[in-house]
């Protein structure tokens, strides 16, 4: 989420300032245009149940999650939000107070819209003047000149008996149990049925917060403007606010009052006002002020909104560069850069900047001293207000530059200069310059009370001094780290471990006098470490951009554990901390390029708390669907984009989000991106979970769990599925009846072949063995006679065979070819001039393509016939007709002139019943004419078109 972080250059109000007020600084963030903010002025600010921040603007209402900005009911709130126009119930009830003229609409919110809400007299509210909730959830309201109860049954009833129907109402608040009425002339307090209790009377009462116990009132009074307090002694006015101001709001927050006028005031339970103005950017403020549920503070302005993360959280001279402090006594001594000095009063926080070009050298809590170039200074004196810096001793003549200066435990000052190294002994006049045999640049890093030779920075070297008696020295047990370079800042871990932070990084030296790099620089971020400082639980700071508490571990990984972290929660931007100072009470002081900031222990020892997870936003393609409705995709939607917002607003960075899918199973790896995209998902139901935690630790719980369906394509659906199925079976019925009738067209032919063989052929085999059992009983002469029977029988059945062989074929074949099957046959049968042959066949002009059937059949057929006419007619001639028909199809005549037969008669073996059966299978008319002694004549014509076929 884009936000705009500020500091405040906190400043007196032009108009009547404020008596005894100091002026602090806090952390704070800027929602306006630049991050997708523009409805004009706040009026109302609310937070409900599930954590969302409701924004009454000048252009309707906004609802905010964290990230993103979303108009509700814009086209039914067409006027802008009344002051202090949000009220959340004990049922998470919004009610949304809107001003148009003189009228005070009120409105309920609903799933995603708002609707009216009903008042006594069961119509819709146009004539309210304030409202508030109360601890129970009753509904207090001023509706016109009267107030109203609602309790939540949602039953009506008045209230504020016992008040002067002369007065006005001017506003609500609850307070505690109770509800308190502030009227033109005195604050009332209200319990349920009750008789209205007075609270004080006299001047005007702009606005009202507290609890049961203690009450907080502005009150005006000519044009003075005071705050007072009412408990069980009484009413006591606590501090003038001074002339000409109005008290737009006032909210309690812990032990502090915060008060909003043309700025931010904060009262704080010693008496003491902090002001925090804005600057001129953002005033005026505009007037409402929120207490989220995490702490932070929210205060409307007239282009936007300001989030106070944490205001307990105070800063100093945002726009310098500081550098170390120390805190000694009620002091804090901060060392500024350019080179001054800087006393800040620990408790008050009261700044004194002393006028001296020098720089710090302090062994708390006696030795204070300053160095420049001409002058060592000593601070005599004993608290914040008494004392002053006093010359005790001249620097040695020709002293161009001093880099920095340490105090050791006896009160003695060793400076380093461009050239030398200085030693300033108490009480002596002039500090003298240390010798380092064969060294050109000697630095005192540290004073350690377990070895008396201070640890020293010897040419490029970390080394033990050993300062002799006649100011000369030898550097002792040095060593030097792989990329070591100009170390800032040395700390004792433990009895066997020294840290060092170099420009390359966090060193540790060890008992043996090995130094190392230690592997946590690697993983640490935010920068490089700064420096390091004592915590007071014996652990240590690192001061890297902010400061992080860690305890120094041989087993762990980096080389150390953290155990506690600062951040924006705390109050603490980003890249605030290069120095970092604990104090005995648990204060922790930070400086760095944005100045000083103290953070209170209380504000350290907050928890981070469990944020709630909540789904803002679904979209399928390109078309916005609503959160809170059931969530269906059709067949041909191709991505789902679900975003959740967790509603923690203090320090959104902390934040890490992790899903699953289905609601079992492991959650996926900690992410920033509270977005979840899916694509081509397949049909069925699902459920997506979303968590998140501040720490890593402590996760949603619940989590926010999202279910959706996906419907199938239409062939897909059940239906679709029973049909699919029905048709399969239906296919499975039909190919297994196709298969069947194959098979059964198979054994058929197979009969028809059978019997094709056994009408053709058989008969010839059985004359066959006949004639050659005759042979067998005959002389010579029969016998040769014989044998040329049974070979022109033979014959015939290898031509009858090659016919039948012929007619089965699947190639395409004509009536020509027909023709010469049958002519060819027929020679075969008839090859002697009596009986006579004649054949009358179509030719290639009348062509006609038969179906194999039709073939076979035919041909058969007529095999048949002429057999019957060889065999027993005793013909003269015989005559053979193939044509095709005018139209369509051909017939087939074989005529004999032979002794005939009646056809009426069943006779054996004249084939006659097979020859219907042929012409039935194909569909012919079959014609058969003759008598005795008058031949026979057979007509074949296909297909059959008599009127009786």
């Amino acid at each position: 989420m884009a936000n705009i972080c500020r500091y405040f250059p906190f400043l007196f109000l032009l108009i009547a300032p404020f008596k005894a007020v100091q002026s602090q600084e806090s952390y704070f963030r800027i929602y306006d245009e630049n991050v997708g903010f523009s409805s004009g002025e706040t009026k109302a600010l609310a937070q409900d149940k599930a954590g969302f921040i409701w924004i009454g603007t000048q252009r309707g209402l906004v609802r905010f999650d964290g990230s993103n900005f979303v108009p509700w009911a814009a086209n039914q709130l067409n006027d802008p939000v009344a002051t202090l126009g949000l009220v959340v119930g004990a049922d998470d009830e919004l009610l949304i107070r809107t001003r148009s003229a003189r009228s005070g609409r009120l409105w309920r919110r609903t799933r995603d819209a708002v609707e009216p809400v009903l008042g006594p007299e069961g119509k819709p509210i146009d004539n309210s003047v304030a409202l508030a909730f109360d601890a129970r959830g009753n509904l207090w309201i001023v509706l016109g000149k009267e107030l109203w109860r609602r309790d939540r049954a949602m039953q009506w009833q008045r209230a504020g008996q016992g008040m002067p129907a002369t007065e006005k109402f001017r506003g609500l608040r609850a307070a505690g149990q109770s509800m308190v009425a502030v009227t033109d002339e005195a604050v009332w307090r209200l319990r349920d049925n009750t008789a209205a209790e007075l609270v004080l009377r006299g001047g005007v009462f702009d606005r009202v917060a507290g609890d049961d116990d203690v009450l907080w009132l502005s009150k005006r009074t000519g044009t003075d403007v005071d705050i007072w307090r009412v408990d069980a002694h009484g009413a006591k006015q606590i501090v003038s606010l001074g002339r000409y101001q109005y008290v737009r709001d006032m909210t309690q927050r812990g032990s502090t009052l915060w008060i909003v006028t043309q700025g931010l005031t904060a009262l704080e339970a010693n008496g003491h006002l902090r002001n925090l103005n804005v600057d001129a950017t953002i005033l005026p403020t505009g007037g409402p002020i929120l207490v989220d549920r995490e702490g932070s503070v929210w205060l409307g302005t007239s282009v936007g909104l300001i989030q106070f993360p944490e205001p307990d959280t105070w800063n100093w001279f945002s726009k310098n560069n500081l550098k170390r402090f120390w805190q000694a006594g009620d002091t804090t001594w901060v060392q500024g850069d350019p080179r001054n000095i800087l006393r800040i009063e620990t408790a008050t926080g009261v700044v004194a900047k002393e006028q001296l070009d020098a720089d710090l050298c302090i062994q708390p809590p006696q030795h204070i001293w300053a160095v420049s170039e001409s002058k060592v200074y000593a601070w005599r004196g004993s608290t914040f207000k008494d004392g002053a810096f006093e010359p005790v001793a001249d620097m040695p003549a020709g002293t161009e530059f001093v880099n920095t200066c340490r105090t050791d435990g006896t009160g003695a000052v060793w400076i380093y200069t461009e050239k030398d190294l200085l030693r300033l002994a108490p009480g002596a006049s002039r500090p003298v310059p240390i010798r380092t045999a064969g060294a050109q640049h000697v630095a005192v890093l540290w004073f350690d009370d377990r070895d008396d030779r201070p640890l020293a920075w010897v040419d490029g070297r970390v080394c033990r001094l050993h300062v002799f008696p006649d100011d000369h020295a030898t550097a002792e047990d040095c060593v030097a780290g792989d990329g070591l370079r100009t170390v800032q800042s040395v700390q004792r871990v433990d009895a066997e471990h020294i840290w060092l932070v170099a420009v390359g990084g966090l060193y540790a030296l060890d008992g043996h006098n090995e130094l190392r790099l230690l592997p946590g620089n690697r993983s640490i971020g935010g920068g490089e470490i700064s420096s390091t400082a004592p915590a007071q639980n014996g652990q240590i700071w690192l001061s890297h951009g902010q400061p992080v508490r860690v305890q120094a571990c041989a087993d762990c990984e980096d080389g150390w554990r953290i155990t506690e972290r600062l951040s924006a929660w705390h109050g603490l931007p980003g890249n605030s901390t290069n120095y970092t100072l604990e104090t005995a009470e648990g204060d922790l002081w930070t400086s760095g390029f944005h100045g000083i900031w103290r953070v209170p222990k209380a504000v350290r020892s907050q928890a981070l708390g469990i944020p709630k997870t909540v789904l803002v936003r679904s979209q399928v393609d390109a078309e916005l669907r609503d959160p809170g409705a059931p969530l269906q995709l059709k067949p041909g939607d191709r991505r789902l984009e679900l975003e959740f917002a967790s509603l923690s607003y203090r320090d959104r960075n902390l934040l890490r989000y992790r899903s699953r899918i289905g609601g079992e199973g492991d959650w996926s790896l900690p992410m920033r991106d509270p977005r979840l995209q899916f694509a081509a998902l397949e049909p069925g139901g699902y459920r997506v979970e979303m968590s998140a935690s501040l720490d890593g630790e402590h996760w949603s719980d619940p989590p926010a769990s999202v279910e959706f369906s996906v419907l199938p394509p239409w062939y897909r659906t059940g239906w679709a599925q029973t049909l699919f199925g029905l048709a399969a079976l239906a296919l499975l019925v039909l190919i297994y009846r196709l298969r069947v009738a194959a098979l059964l067209r198979v054994e058929s032919e197979r009969t028809r072949i059978a019997l094709d063989l056994h009408d053709e052929i058989g008969a010839g085999l059985g004359s066959i063995g006949m004639l050659a059992g005759a042979a067998a009983r005959t002389d010579a002469a029969e016998q040769t006679r014989i044998v040329r029977e049974i070979g022109s029988v033979a014959g015939l059945l290898s031509n009858g065979l090659r016919s039948l062989v012929w007619s089965l074929r699947s190639g395409k074949a004509g009536l020509a070819e027909l023709g010469e099957q049958i002519a060819d046959h027929a020679r075969r049968l008839f090859p002697d001039e009596e009986p006579r042959l004649s054949l009358k066949l179509s030719t290639p002009a009348q062509e006609i393509s038969l179906p194999v059937e039709v073939r076979r059949h035919v041909l058969l057929f007529a095999l048949e016939a002429l057999h019957n006419a060889s065999r027993h007619a005793r013909a003269r001639s015989v005559e053979v007709r193939l044509q095709a028909n005018v139209g369509k199809g051909f017939s087939l005549g074989i005529r004999d002139d032979g002794i005939g037969f009646d056809p009426r008669r069943d006779t054996p073996g004249n084939g006659i019943e097979s020859m219907r059966r042929r012409a039935k299978a194909i569909g012919a008319r079959f014609d058969i004419a003759s008598a005795a002694a008058a031949g026979t004549q057979i007509e074949l014509t296909w297909p059959d078109i008599s009127p009786h076929a």
